[in-house]
């Protein structure tokens, strides 16, 4: 969730800021802080232990090169598919968040701090409540049926359709934001479930690496 949240927030303050002092200033004042904040997390917060969340106090594996896992999750064609398949919707989901903050300026007519507040809760609010969702569901159906976690994700992405061509070719501007935030929710359903389904299958010590490698 924290990517959304972190949508959520440059959209609110990065829409306001441009209208008022210009985008270039505002990249300054959003960035910085930033630099900052890393230097202060790094010197205060301790990396937990691996295997925290299942409660074990260590995690019972050697530590892997890069390499074996590359090795390791290129002869799973699970994961394989997976990433293709986060990786063509990922392309989709940022391609369209760039995309629409022009396009309200140009076909809605609206102003730049407007486009951010109500994307900030369009794409950041929407796209957050999709990743708990998502997992959430998950979760739950995936107890009964592990191809669930990736059913779920598709499911929504099919429903997501209609209710996209709504946000393209709706005149009305306050049908347009709302349906954004349905929208983004959807398609923001297959994040959770992805890294879950990338975490099971390596190793304790894998993970992070398995995320950063899905991620990429």
């Amino acid at each position: 969730m924290g990517i959304y949240i972190g949508i959520l927030l440059g959209y609110l303050f990065g829409g306001w800021l441009d209208e008022f002092i210009g985008w270039r200033n505002s990249l300054l004042i959003l960035g910085l802080p930033g630099i900052l904040y890393a230097i202060f997390f790094y010197f205060t917060v301790k990396e937990p232990p691996r295997g925290y969340s299942e409660k074990r106090k260590r995690a019972g594996d050697k530590e892997h090169s890069m390499m074996e896992l590359f090795q390791l999750l290129i002869n799973r064609r699970a994961f394989i598919f997976l990433a293709l398949a986060a990786g063509i919707n990922a392309f989709v989901v940022y391609g369209v968040g760039n995309f629409l903050p022009s396009f309200l300026s140009r076909i809605h007519e609206m102003g730049k701090g407007e486009i951010g507040t109500w994307l900030a809760f369009g794409s950041g609010g929407g796209g957050a409540l999709g990743v708990w969702l998502g997992g959430y569901l998950g979760d739950k159906f995936g107890q009964v049926k592990k191809s669930w976690y990736m059913l779920i994700p598709s499911l929504a992405i099919l429903i997501s359709i209609p209710l996209t061509l709504i946000v393209l070719f709706s005149p009305n501007k306050l049908v347009v934001v709302s349906t954004n935030f349905v929208v983004k929710a959807l398609w923001s359903m297959y994040l959770a479930p992805c890294i879950a389904m990338a975490h099971g299958m390596v190793g304790l010590r894998m993970r992070a690496l398995s995320s950063a490698v899905l991620f990429l």
